[in-house]
């Protein structure tokens, strides 16, 4: 049967009330899919928890590159003075200060930990803030990874409006959606 609407529940695995909820809603007939920070310190329990209670309840990754939890790998462009991710305004006050592979290499840690965890392919894949469709080597890496496994990417698909990225990094960011 073709579902005519979708309710995900980001952020599962920040912690183990939102794993309870998400889990609990799902139950209830609230929540159709949920998606996973792969990186959150609570990610382990979360799968666990998700496949004992509502093993049919779709997964996707949830990609985190701002606030939530600390990088899987080691880029250190993407993070503060405390080893977490920047918050979202830190993340934009250092937008130029990114490394395109730091960014890259993120994403595919957090794939794979995914993987490792959940032991199939995302349902989806969608990000905290919108963050891989603020910068180019995010939405690069998505784009790369979501396109050889065939997996569908959530958005608000408004990016014209984001007025908070650079103009010249929202033309590439257009482009490359236009192109994918």
């Amino acid at each position: 049967m073709k579902k005519l609407l979708i309710i995900n529940a980001d952020d599962l695995g920040y912690s183990v009330g939102i794993n309870r909820g998400i889990v609990y809603c799902s139950l209830k007939g609230v929540v159709t899919s949920t998606s996973l920070i792969a990186g959150g310190e609570y990610a382990t329990h979360g799968v666990d928890y998700l496949m004992e209670q509502a093993p049919k309840l779709e997964i996707g990754l949830h990609i985190t590159l701002t606030g939530l939890c600390s990088p899987i790998s080691s880029g250190k462009s993407l993070i503060n003075e405390n080893g977490n991710f920047f918050s979202y305004q830190e993340w934009l006050n250092s937008y130029h200060n990114l490394n395109e592979q730091d960014i890259e290499e993120e994403i595919f840690a957090q794939w794979n930990k995914f993987l490792s965890l959940v032991g199939h392919l995302p349902s989806h894949v969608d990000s905290h803030h919108y963050i891989c469709f603020k910068h180019p080597a995010a939405l690069r890496t998505l784009i790369q990874l979501t396109n050889k496994y065939n997996i569908p990417v959530r958005y608000r698909g408004d990016i014209e409006n984001q007025l908070d990225i650079p103009i010249d990094k929202r033309e590439e960011l257009i482009t490359l959606i236009k192109n994918s």
